[in-house]
């Protein structure tokens, strides 16, 4: 998940302050706005100026990698070492990305990482932001926290090249799980049952350590399929749950559903709950009436008895104050006007709807 410094493309990265409009929402925006505006010049390093919500500009260093679709930002000193600097109001560390997305598509993931938040799950973060990039033109874009080892991300134990004996390579791990995709590549590995385990961290595991995470992974997946207890905390599985039943996301639909494992211990947790983005009701072609599932491998969790019994009483309790309809509004009103959009757009209205109905269904049919 880091940002790479190889095959660089800061020939084509220019980037400006501008205004967009978009068709589904008015814009409403005084002086600096909520809205962060990047610039970013040429070179290796590149010279970054960031313009906050409060007017004040700071300046950065850092190494860009990317196309079109994603940019990866990491910050570095004058000496070309890791900087970890709060970026745009994001946590210290020194890793970015740059999403180019539209201005409803943008404020609505706002909104569904808001109203994950508000289930207490960990969360990284993302600020609204204004750039040019490139032959792109003028678009918007979501500067976001990347999912690494880090005291403000993921704060588990720092491996080193010596980490070799088994009482130091068991942790710790960050992994990273798709659902019917082939292994390619040395560090990741198909498990037992179909899903797509990569290990993100270390970047470059040695072979003990790959070793090692196949057994103590499929050991999880072993208790998942077979065992009465599940190898991780139930009682915030129950609550990940049925917050992918009301996003509509499977683990195929986020690269980064994430098991972490710290050193010594046998419990492999969640990381932190992503990729919203993707979720169908931020779809022009959302279907309210489907069957709500969280793929194959979330399913099999949920129906173990160690789980199946506190689904029913977590969704209950979030929809008593975080997940209610109000609330669940809230999120959405506050997202849009975060973004510097109307929070009464056909945008806005409509996803209030969708999230509601689709909560509303899962009243019914969460038992």
């Amino acid at each position: 998940m880091r940002a790479k410094s190889d095959g660089l493309r800061l020939g084509l990265l220019s980037l400006a302050v501008y205004v967009v409009l978009s068709m589904g929402c008015s814009i409403e925006r005084d002086g600096p706005g909520p809205v962060a505006r990047m610039i970013v010049g040429r070179g290796n390093p590149a010279n970054i100026l960031v313009t906050g919500t409060d007017g004040g500009t700071t300046a950065y260093l850092a190494r860009i990698d990317g196309d079109d679709d994603e940019y990866g930002i990491s910050l570095v000193d004058e000496k070309g070492a890791e900087s970890n600097a709060p970026l745009a109001g994001l946590e210290t560390d020194h890793s970015f990305k740059l999403v180019p997305m539209g201005e409803a598509k943008r404020a609505g993931t706002l909104a569904l990482e808001r109203v994950a938040k508000s289930t207490g799950l960990v969360q990284l973060d993302s600020v609204p932001v204004d750039a040019r990039v490139g032959q792109l033109g003028a678009i918007t874009a979501l500067l976001r926290e990347t999912l690494s080892r880090g005291a403000n991300r993921i704060d588990i134990a720092k491996l080193t090249g010596s980490d070799y004996d088994p009482s130091t390579i068991t942790g710790g791990y960050i992994l990273r799980l798709r659902e019917n995709a082939n292994a390619d590549d040395r560090t990741e590995f198909t498990s037992d049952l179909g899903m797509r385990v990569t290990v993100d961290y270390p970047g470059d595991p040695n072979d003990e350590e790959i070793a090692y995470v196949k057994t103590a992974y499929r050991e999880f997946e072993y208790y998942l399929a077979y065992g009465t207890t599940l190898r991780a905390d139930s009682a915030e599985f129950a609550q990940r749950y049925a917050l992918s039943l009301l996003f509509s996301l499977k683990p195929g639909d986020r690269e980064d559903c994430v098991l972490v494992k710290e050193r010594s211990d046998g419990q492999w947790k969640f990381g932190p709950f992503r990729d919203v983005a993707n979720s169908p009701l931020l779809s022009d072609s959302y279907d309210a009436r489907e069957t709500p599932t969280a793929g194959v491998y979330f399913d099999a969790i949920a129906s173990k008895s160690s789980v199946k019994s506190l689904i029913r009483p977590s969704w209950v309790a979030l929809r008593s104050v975080a997940l209610s309809d109000a609330s669940l509004s809230s999120a959405v009103v506050e997202a849009f006007a975060s973004a510097g959009l109307s929070t009464s757009c056909e945008d806005s209205l409509t996803l209030q709807n969708r999230l509601i109905l689709r909560a509303r269904y899962l009243d019914v049919i969460i038992r």
